[in-house]
């Protein structure tokens, strides 16, 4: 028997709606599964990359952290020998020449006076003149060195300055500084290494490249180190950059970043 359209259109919602109700609640399952899935798949791929990125960072310091301990070692033993400087520079343009990364190498008196500097010219490395030598007293990492004891000090990451300029090209630094002592314990001075802090920032930015988003690395006060553009980058060294930093950004999201000690 047909039908009369008018009643054949209900019956067939009737009986196909329940049916298109399963079919499109059991796709939207499957579909969020999948979406949790894949969230669960990226988050665990960006985990395993910051993870990475983290382990280069420390192997690298721990690399300089033995490297300016060794140095401070030499020093010692020359000085406590009465070595003149001319035996103390051939020592530091030795260790220089052989290590890698370092764009200075030098010893300062307990008056934050450099004795001994070497500098990376080129491909080489070259003994600055006693008559160009500076006092660095009043710079962070020779106070911070010779407040650490007998521990190693680490600067902040910043940008280099010589004779109160910034030089150009940037020259994104890490101070490392350890005290040498004589052998009743007293303070000669200490040993200053520069390490060219862009050579780390380029191994971290290759270890990104497996990351969805863009890499992003923050100082502990929240300025950017490498940020979504370079002109987010060390604000804290210009004077119109002081606002520049990620708390002025997402504030709230900055606060549980700050608050966390990992994670």
């Amino acid at each position: 028997m047909k039908l009369p359209t008018s009643k054949l259109l209900p019956r067939f919602l009737q009986a196909f709606l329940p049916l298109a109700a399963l079919v499109i609640g059991t796709l939207l399952g499957v579909s969020l599964l999948g979406l949790r899935e894949y969230e669960q798949y990226v988050s665990a791929r960006e985990l395993r990359t910051v993870q990475a990125e983290r382990n280069i960072f420390e192997d690298d310091l721990e690399d300089r952290v033995r490297d300016v301990m060794y140095l401070a070692d030499t020093v010692a033993d020359h000085l406590r020998r009465g070595d003149d400087m001319a035996v103390l520079r051939r020592a530091l343009l030795l260790f220089a020449r052989s290590a890698s990364g370092y764009d200075q190498v030098r010893f300062l008196d307990r008056e934050g006076m450099e004795r001994v500097r070497i500098n990376q010219a080129g491909p080489d490395h070259v003994v600055v003149p006693e008559a160009e030598l500076q006092d660095k007293s009043a710079r962070d990492y020779f106070i911070g060195g010779m407040r650490a004891g007998n521990a190693v000090y680490l600067s902040r990451f910043d940008l280099n300055v010589e004779n109160e300029k910034m030089e150009i090209p940037y020259k994104p630094m890490l101070r490392f500084a350890k005290q040498v002592f004589d052998t009743d314990g007293r303070s000669l001075g200490l040993v200053v290494l520069n390490f060219y802090g862009s050579r780390l920032l380029e191994r971290l930015r290759e270890a990104a490249g497996l990351l969805r988003g863009h890499m992003q690395l923050l100082d502990e006060r929240g300025f950017w180190l490498v940020g979504t553009t370079p002109e987010d980058e060390w604000g804290f060294m210009f004077q119109d950059g002081k606002d520049t930093r990620i708390s002025n950004w997402i504030p709230d999201e900055w606060q549980r970043i700050a608050s966390m000690g990992s994670g």
